[in-house]
């Protein structure tokens, strides 16, 4: 009975210092001479002073952690570092003897740690981190807007927006200046996120391109009909054309497929059906146009200027 009474007892116990623990107590990361006639103490903006002694060493302070506080022997060497917790860097870290209290001194090219050499004296450190924060200008070339310039905390994704002007489509981010990482380059809005440098980022645009229509002709005498298709683009204009000459336009880059049906001819007084086509004349150096049967289909590159084609059907020959 008496064991489990001394059992309860030291659990109630370790409990109750476990509650009265400071929640900001230094977070142990490396171990510091513990053993000596000379101590180097640490310490830092916003916090006790006292909290910022530590035997184990390291000490963690608002926005992160400086180590290497401790006894040493006067003889010996330390090393006195400092390391910014996610999103802050280090605002100021120097120390040094009483003699010489900035002999090592993170402004004098921006070291975070340092071989100290104890050499008999006690040293002191102080320490600040600050958020790391960083200047994001973002830009819009001709035909739009965009928003997002800002200051902002660095590895923490921000929105960026283009809007292009009436009669633009917006082509794209880029990057002129830095080492902002955009998430998709090819999206209006998106986020960008700042890394360690100021950045600059430009919106561009492309000016809309009105549509471009060709006029493709079709004549043939009055025993042949003819349908006109589209695939790819719209046409205007009639569609169908029996017993004349007509006119449609395409749009320019569209295939187009025209089919002539045989008619009937007569030559004094008797029927003749093998009607044919012939005579097919094309304008335009790059427009290809295809003979099957009697299906033609005419190809209008988009870098072409105006361009016609002429189907001339007549009587005679034979279909291919």
């Amino acid at each position: 009975m008496k064991v489990k009474f001394l059992l309860l007892a030291s659990v109630l116990v370790s409990l109750f210092f476990s509650a009265c623990q400071n929640d900001n107590e230094p977070k142990e990361i490396s171990k510091a001479g513990t053993e000596g006639n000379c101590r180097i103490e640490i310490v830092g903006e916003k916090l006790d002073s006292e909290l910022s002694r530590s035997s184990s060493g390291t000490i963690q302070f608002v926005g992160g952690t400086a180590s290497g506080a401790g006894l040493y022997d006067g003889k010996a060497q330390a090393i006195v570092s400092a390391t910014p917790d996610a999103g802050y860097e280090i605002d100021y870290f120097y120390g040094g003897p009483t003699s010489e209290p900035k002999k090592y001194d993170s402004a004098n090219g921006g070291a975070s740690s340092f071989k100290v050499e104890i050499g008999g004296q006690d040293h002191l450190f102080h320490v600040g981190f600050k958020e790391k924060t960083r200047t994001l200008t973002v830009n819009a070339a001709s035909g739009g807007s965009a928003t997002g310039s800002g200051t902002y905390k660095c590895d923490t994704p921000v929105q960026i927006t283009a809007t292009p002007q009436s009669g633009y489509t917006f082509a794209g981010w880029e990057i002129n200046e830095g080492d902002v990482t955009i998430t998709d380059k090819s999206n209006a809005k998106t986020t960008a996120t700042l890394n360690s440098l100021n950045s600059t980022i430009t919106a561009l645009f492309d000016k809309v391109i009105p549509k471009e229509y060709v006029t493709v002709r079709v004549s043939f005498n009055s025993n042949f009909s003819a349908t006109v298709t589209a695939s790819g683009t719209e046409i205007t204009g009639e569609k169908s054309f029996t017993g004349q000459s007509g006119t449609f336009k395409v749009l320019k880059g569209g295939t187009v497929t025209i089919r002539v049906m045989r008619g009937t001819i007569t030559f004094d007084g008797e029927e003749y059906p093998a009607a044919g086509i012939d005579n097919i004349n094309v304008w335009g150096s790059s427009s290809i146009i295809v003979s099957e049967k009697n299906t033609w289909t005419v190809t209008f590159p988009a870098n072409d200027n105006m361009m016609s084609v002429e189907v001339h059907c007549y009587t005679g020959g034979n279909l291919h």
